[in-house]
């Protein structure tokens, strides 16, 4: 395991580096500052990548580790945060000495505190009195719960895909937090009010108001009772997005809560999150898991949600909407919450909800303020007799708001403002923008000919733009580029977001105050309209170039900018740029959506214009490949009848057949073979007969004819179309399906008893994946190895014939993790779960079992559904509990004989035989041999050995079932 160790830099640190040595000496790998902080390194960003890069955190608490405010705190908060309940307390020091955070106080710590006594009684007694500590440290790190805790996390991370929120914190955080006792006391009286009738509670301010600096100082310092936080930013397009949101509050929510988080791991749609809605998501991930959630005695815990209103896309809030339908759909120990602008928008959603104004105008307010500014001006307020005159004077003209103040006090500290001169404070944020932007550019006709167009592009862009967006966009020079950025200064701030320097306003209010030209002015008001055109033709431009990489913001964004734009044509055109790989990205790379919007609204456009059948029928087809992988099979179906009908002129043969192709696929997810299998040939047809021929069509299609084979154990027919579907994929250069189609190969090879041709096929496959570096293929192939490797051992009779697939089975796991290839990863487990269970080790069968949820599209997946079935069948076996496990073998049986998955059958049929045969039913076990032999032998002579070994190993182990 990966260890994070936190403690403060004091006279503690000689026992660390004992426990990180010992722990190292175990074998886990403990990050500790000192030795994972290089010299230049961001000590922060590598403090926050450590603790989300572990599996665990072990926190020292000391005088110093606890003190407010201190690194280890926030790094407590943000383990809290990640890590939720994988982290483990030791007292350093004398607990009347130590104040550890209420996040963490319902942990119970291991007392180490008389550590410097033990070591000077002498080096027997420190020596035992260590080893017994370290030991129970062992205990906790090792323990199955914290295993567990990690796999479970682990697994829900690519379920639900959460957005992290740590940098954003830290931010807000760092100009230092003063005041607001007063609503902090509101949020806690309507928190443990008796009456718990309302779900949210909305706190509304003026922009400025401080509303994400007390959001931010809630989630950090009251992670005892908020369990979650969500962060909007205007400029980040997922913040808008309500699915996202839901996910991401579902992901915290489930590292804090244990019960909460079972729940969530065994809903059987967990892995299909993208077919649903916003409220279909909010009911399945929050409503209903919370609901069932035990209540009793709980607190009331809180979910905050930041800057509601910057969740705004397209004109619509799709979270706001949410939270005023289903909040009150939530338990009553749960409740939101929210910060917002007192937007008309948010406000007629949230109607229902009385709102805690942050009211700038209120003595409260206005004390908060002084006392910001008292502290941070106080070396040149000191021995001033005007001091309360200038501190009213700056109230005043800042309008009692925080963010005016927080710039008020950079400007004075920075020499561009002086106490002296009180008459050039600036009025309102809108002043400090103005006097900035007097300052930074007082060439007019230079800011017209070069920043504003600049600055129009930044506020258009979709998320902080790339600088290299901007240099290319603008034609500057490396030196002019940094001349500008330099000029924009602290209101447009350069950051980095995984490895690219970018660039955005640094609060919304400044990207709304240049948008309205009624507040900036025709002197520095900024057309952002204009501004996105100009960018969207800017990555059309780059998009449709002959050479050169295509930026990430230009592949990740035009198509989201032309259909804002509403521009059909040019969005037609960019579908068609192979170097954007838009279909791609929306029929294999999860994203759907914006595919299906995209896809619509060009194909209203040609279907409006007319004269375009051919180009209909093309973009029918891939649409109707979107709306399979959301489930929405009918609509699917629809569009292809519709690609067919349209399909004419010279390629009209290779639209044809990949709509008879994706008919085939329905046809097959559905489990209606027959009907499969023509729309697969007739697509094959198609595919020969075009001009020229469509090589990699036809793999395709062959590929699908002999997985229909294979899944039906007509392994001769299967070999034929595989070894067909090589060919064509060799000639049409199409790598994934010659790939797909060894696997179906050695896979069929494998049940006639050629073991060595079965293997040396995969030995080819997994030379084209690692060639082509094609992760979620090698995978699988890997997994497909060894099952391969376990049969062949099993069938050599030797002893330890799991072992040597386990191995295996290691090695697909770590690279379906690294490919993110949940299916594989699936499978891994299973067959990790697989060696177990023959070795009749009940408890890790189990414990591997718990790894397996839901799959995604698990119609697609039925041998490995049955797989899944047959294995908890044979773990109640292993437990003798007989009666369970005859009805579970039952119904693997019935579920196998449905699909005609003929092999999972005879598994089936041995684990009755023998779940029958140890209760004494013999009559019944002998019919279920029969129905298991039968199986089998309509899988071929390799499913007829394992089955014989397996009922002979039946009658003489109890517990002992299928091999």
């Amino acid at each position: 395991m990966r260890i994070f160790l936190s403690y403060g830099h004091d006279r503690n640190e000689e026992l660390v580096l004992r426990i990180r040595a010992d722990l190292e000496q175990r074998g886990h790998d403990a990050w500790f500052d000192k030795k994972e902080i290089k010299a230049g390194d961001d000590w922060r960003r590598s403090i926050t990548d450590g603790l989300t890069e572990s599996d665990g955190v072990l926190s020292f608490l000391s005088r110093h580790s606890t003190r407010d405010p201190g690194v280890c705190l926030d790094e407590i908060s943000i383990a809290v945060g990640v890590k939720g309940g994988n982290i483990q307390t030791v007292l350093v020091e004398s607990e009347h000495d130590v104040s550890p955070p209420q996040s963490i106080s319902h942990i119970q710590w291991l007392d180490m505190h008389d550590w410097l006594t033990q070591k000077t009684a002498g080096q027997d007694v420190w020596e035992g009195w260590y080893e017994e500590r370290f030991a129970e440290i062992l205990r906790v790190v090792e323990s199955d719960r914290s295993r567990r805790f990690e796999g479970e996390i682990r697994q829900l991370e690519e379920f639900l895909k959460p957005t992290m929120f740590e940098a954003r914190l830290a931010r807000l955080l760092e100009p230092g937090f003063v005041g607001r006792d007063w609503l902090l006391d509101a949020v806690e009286k309507w928190r443990t009010a008796p009456k718990r009738d309302s779900r949210l509670l909305w706190i509304t301010g003026p922009p400025g108001s401080g509303k994400s600096a007390f959001a931010a100082h809630l989630a950090h310092y009251g992670r005892d009772r908020v369990i979650a936080v969500q962060f909007c930013e205007f400029d980040k397009p997922e913040h808008g997005d309500g699915r996202r949101i839901v996910r991401t509050l579902a992901f915290q929510i489930a590292t804090r809560l244990p019960d909460y988080r079972k729940l969530l791991l065994t809903l059987p749609e967990i892995n299909e999150l993208d077919e649903k809605n916003p409220s279909e998501l909010f009911d399945y991930l929050l409503a209903r898991p919370l609901q069932l959630a035990i209540g009793g005695g709980r607190e009331r815990y809180l979910i905050v949600v930041d800057a509601l209103d910057e969740a705004n896309r397209n004109g619509r809030n799709e979270f706001v909407d949410l939270l005023a339908r289903h909040a009150d759909a939530l338990p009553k120990w749960v409740a939101f919450v929210v910060t917002s602008r007192p937007d008309p928008g948010i406000s007629t959603a949230l109607q229902g909800f009385e709102p805690l104004a942050l009211d700038t105008s209120t003595d409260e307010n206005r004390d908060d303020v002084r006392r910001y500014l008292r502290s941070h001006l106080e070396r040149f307020l000191q021995d001033r007799v005007d001091a309360e005159k200038l501190l009213d004077l700056i109230l005043e003209r800042g309008e009692a708001l925080f963010l005016y103040a927080e710039h008020f006090c950079r400007e004075v500290r920075d020499g561009r403002l002086s106490l002296d001169r009180p008459a050039e404070f600036p009025q309102g944020l809108g002043g400090i923008y103005r006097q900035y932007f007097q300052r930074q550019f007082p060439d007019a006709a230079e800011y017209d000919r070069k920043i504003r167009p600049a600055l129009a592009s930044v506020l258009a862009a979709n998320e902080p733009l790339p600088i290299q967006i901007l240099q290319d966009q603008f034609g500057w020079t490396h030196v002019e580029l940094w001349q500008h950025l330099e000029a924009f200064g602290s209101l447009f701030p350069v950051t980095s977001i995984t490895g690219a320097d970018v660039v955005t306003p640094y609060h919304k209010s400044l990207a709304d105050w240049l948008a309205d030209f009624s507040r900036a002015g025709s002197d520095y008001g900024v057309d952002v309209q204009a501004g996105a055109r100009e960018l969207t033709d800017h990555c059309l431009k780059v998009a449709r170039a002959a050479d050169g990489d295509v930026p990430p913001y230009v592949k990740r964004h035009t198509a989201s900018h032309l259909l804002s734009q509403e521009r059909w044509g040019d969005l037609d055109d960019a579908i068609s740029l192979p170097r954007l790989e838009l279909l791609k990205r929306w029929t294999a790379r999860g994203e759907q959506r914006e595919g299906e919007s995209c896809l619509r609204g060009t194909l209203a456009h040609l279907q409006r214009d007319g004269d375009h059948g051919q180009r209909v029928g093309l973009l029918s087809t891939q649409l109707a490949r979107v709306l399979t992988q959301l489930g929405r099979h009918d609509e699917a179906r629809a569009f292809l009848k519709q690609a067919l009908d349209c399909a004419t002129g010279v390629t009209r043969r290779s639209t044809q057949a990949i709509a008879w192709h994706e008919l085939g696929s329905l046809d097959f997810y559905a489990g209606q073979y027959r009907r499969a299998i023509r729309c697969y040939r007739r697509a094959l047809r198609l595919a020969r007969r075009a001009s020229p021929p469509d090589d990699a069509e036809a793999a395709a299609n062959l590929v699908g004819l002999a997985t229909i084979a294979r899944t039906r154990q007509q392994n001769s027919k299967a070999i034929r179309f595989a070894t067909e579907a090589i060919e064509h994929a060799e000639s049409g250069s199409d790598v994934r399906h010659n790939i797909a189609a060894r696997r179906i190969l050695a896979g069929s090879l494998r049940y006639q008893m050629k073991l060595d041709e079965a293997a040396s096929e995969l030995n080819a496959a997994r030379m084209l994946c690692v060639l082509h570096d094609l992760g979620f293929e090698q995978a699988a192939i890997e997994l497909a190895q060894a099952w391969l490797t376990y049969e062949a051992n099993l069938l050599e009779g030797r002893d330890d014939h799991a072992n040597a697939a386990e191995r295996l089975f290691v090695s697909a796991l770590e690279q379906a993790d690294q490919s993110a290839h949940l299916v594989s990863r699936v499978e891994a487990w299973l067959g990790l779960a697989w060696c177990c269970l023959v070795r009749l080790d009940a408890e890790g069968a189990a414990e591997r079992l718990g790894r397996i949820t839901a799959l995604p599209e698990a119609a697609k997946y039925r041998e490995l559904v049955a797989g899944i079935n047959i294995a908890r069948a044979s773990l109640d076996l292993l437990r003798l509990e007989y009666d369970v496990a005859q009805e579970h073998f039952r119904a693997a049986k019935a579920f196998a004989d449905t699909h005609e998955l003929h092999a999972f059958a005879a598994d089936a049929g041995v684990g009755l035989t023998a779940a029958l045969f140890h209760q004494g039913e013999d009559r019944d076990a002998r019919s279920a041999e029969r129905e298991a032999v039968k199986s089998a032998r309509r899988c071929g002579p390799l499913k007829s050995r394992l089955v014989a070994l397996g009922l002979n190993r039946a009658r003489t182990t109890p517990g002992a079932g299928p091999y």
